[in-house]
């Protein structure tokens, strides 16, 4: 479902409680830069951690590489006072508890626009497609934010922050492989011209996993793609204009209850999931920076997971045969010649 929210002007810099802003390209790049003494997710702007009165969490790039998980839930469950529950592998739907609370109540959000799909049964947000790719941060204020981040916001909120626009260009490229077919490769670019900085990404994930079912044979696999862009451009020296976006599409293969005893087995069904977040605002500082305004449009798109069998073309399931589509034509056909037989022999 789709949400649309218009963000009004922040009138006071040192107070902004606008619940539906996002946060400015200028704070994202503060703290992307890996410095850990700057949090933005606590008061919706860059602070110095040591004034900021709320529980927060900082993952730097140094602690993401040094930790080398695939999923952002791996590493928030190595996070004090987050608990993780996935049902399954990787891409089977994930959801993060803050201090005991509700999942529905713990918000996501990546460059600090709102995941959360208020259409959805609850609310939450399934964080089973989220990988790591070129998240270049992790925020994680634990405590009830309502204040600042809406009525959702009581257990605690998550704030992905991928890479942001560099005044030098910087290429950021890896590729991995390894066993069970699995293998990654993501991709980042950033520089500044001029007046335009940016910065462009984007990767792959895929894995042939093993049979959720335990007895079973049949591989539950799982793929991922997605894309992530930031683009700043300075209109004047107190005026410019931030987009920003990121695109997630995952398809995953279950297993689920099939007949004729309807229990959990082997089965050829997939789950496909998108998701996608774009944000424009136009930012304007006056009277040397004391009086900010910042008035701008985000957009959030998730497809939840849409559950179907898979191609005929897909080989077999361990120990079944083959279904044709023409199956009951052939016994049809075969019946007709022992009957026209019969009556030839008579």
């Amino acid at each position: 479902m789709k949400t649309r929210f218009l963000l009004l002007p922040c009138l006071l810099a040192a107070t902004p409680s606008f619940a539906q802003s996002a946060q400015s390209t200028t704070g994202l790049e503060r703290v992307a830069d890996g410095d850990d003494e700057i949090v933005v997710t606590a008061n919706r702007e860059a602070r110095p951690v040591d004034t900021v009165g709320q529980a927060v969490t900082v993952l730097d790039t140094a602690t993401i590489e040094t930790r080398q998980a695939v999923v952002v839930s791996d590493l928030l469950r190595q996070t004090p006072g987050v608990t993780v529950t996935r049902n399954g592998g990787i891409g089977t739907t994930t959801s993060v508890n803050i201090r005991g609370a509700d999942s529905d109540q713990t918000v996501a959000l990546i460059d600090g626009v709102k995941l959360n799909d208020p259409s959805s049964p609850g609310g939450g947000f399934n964080f089973g497609n989220l990988l790591i790719g070129n998240i270049a941060r992790i925020e994680v204020l634990r405590g009830a934010q309502s204040v600042l981040w809406g009525s959702q916001a009581i257990g605690g909120v998550v704030n992905l922050i991928t890479r942001q626009p560099t005044e030098e260009l910087a290429i950021n490229a890896r590729a991995e492989g390894g066993s069970f077919g699995t293998g990654q490769a993501f991709a980042n670019v950033s520089g500044k011209s001029g007046a335009v900085s940016a910065s462009l990404g984007g990767g792959f994930f895929t894995t042939d996993g093993i049979s959720a079912y335990a007895p079973g044979r049949e591989k539950d696999g799982y793929r991922n793609y997605g894309a992530n862009g930031s683009v700043a451009v300075a209109l004047a020296d107190n005026v410019s204009v931030d987009v920003r976006g990121f695109y997630s599409n995952g398809r995953t293969e279950i297993d689920g209850f099939p007949a004729p005893t309807f229990s959990f087995g082997d089965t050829r069904e997939v789950g496909n999931a998108e998701q996608w977040t774009g944000y424009t605002g136009l930012n304007a500082a006056l009277f040397d920076g004391r009086f900010r305004n910042r008035i701008g449009y985000a957009h959030t798109f998730e497809q939840p997971h849409q559950h179907r069998s898979r191609r005929h073309a897909d080989r077999n399931l361990p120990g079944q045969r083959a279904q044709r589509p023409d199956r009951l034509s052939g016994i049809v056909r075969r019946h007709r010649r022992r009957l026209r037989d019969l009556r030839r022999g008579t």
